[in-house]
């Protein structure tokens, strides 16, 4: 009985600190996790950090190689690739600030906006959502584009 006493507050130490590591550590994320938003939720995205500047706060980032990003991409939006993001130093607060994270590359077909995606899904940031059109359903509709040459 004594050696019960003893087992009973090691293994509930035990189960709190395992939950606690649940909790702050990577998740399984899969396609079907990603929450896409369309380029008419981006644009409201978009207003609603220009009607409240500094309150809202959103971040673009453009998935693609280096070279692509510098040759024009969504005015304001942040170049990360998962290369980027070491998952053994945990999450960056400079992200977790923002409220809306919106991820994209050039269009559906990119896996590199997915993969982010995932990626910091996984890493537990909120608010992450995949804009599927990409720069080609932005460029198309006629809207600017940062960093063209």
């Amino acid at each position: 009985m004594d050696s019960a006493r003893h087992l009973c507050p090691t293994a509930l130490v035990a189960a709190i600190v395992l939950a606690a590591a649940g909790c702050t550590g990577t998740r399984n994320v899969s396609d079907r996790d990603i929450e896409s938003i369309d380029l008419e939720g981006l644009m409201g995205l978009i207003d609603h950090q220009n009607e409240e500047p500094g309150k809202h706060r959103l971040l673009l980032l453009d998935s693609r190689p280096d070279a692509r990003y510098a040759g024009g991409h969504i005015p304001n939006a942040r170049h990360l690739q998962t290369s980027d993001i070491n998952a053994e130093l945990g999450r960056d607060p400079a992200i977790d600030a923002y409220d809306d994270i919106v991820v994209y590359a050039d269009n559906p077909g990119s896996a590199s906006a997915k993969a982010l995606a995932k990626l910091m899904m996984s890493l537990r940031y909120d608010g992450i959502r995949w804009f599927a059109g990409g720069l080609d359903t932005w460029s198309s509709a006629g809207l600017p584009v940062a960093g063209s040459p």
